[in-house]
């Protein structure tokens, strides 16, 4: 940790900023909250305690339909058809999450302004 309390990473990805990214204490301890919390999560889908996937309409629930559309029109997350007409949608539930908690990690808007081209 440098004096000034903060703490640097060097990531293999180019960004506009440079390869050393600055973290606060409280950015670094999100961050390894965080790959806690999806590590936990990753252990209890292999399992067989949760399900690895969830439906659309659940998936709307759960984090907001404005919020899922967007990340669907996005390509961020992927939903599955399970047949073809009028069959149900899933969603792995571990990519979902993982989309969620992305956004209240410190490096996403950095990561995301790096990519606009």
């Amino acid at each position: 940790m440098r004096a000034s309390g903060l703490h640097t990473f060097f990531f293999p990805f180019n960004m506009t900023y440079g390869n050393e990214i600055q973290l606060s204490h409280n950015d670094l301890q999100t961050l390894i909250e965080t790959a806690a919390e999806l590590g936990a999560l990753k252990a209890l889908i292999d399992l067989g305690t949760i399900k690895p996937y969830m439906n659309k309409s659940e998936a709307f629930r759960r984090y907001g339909r404005s919020r899922v559309t967007a990340w669907i029109n996005k390509g961020l997350l992927l939903p599955y058809k399970d047949g073809t007409d009028s069959a149900a949608w899933r969603i792995e539930r571990f990519e979902i999450e993982l989309i969620d908690k992305l956004r209240y990690l410190p490096l996403y808007k950095l990561f995301m302004n790096s990519t606009k081209h």
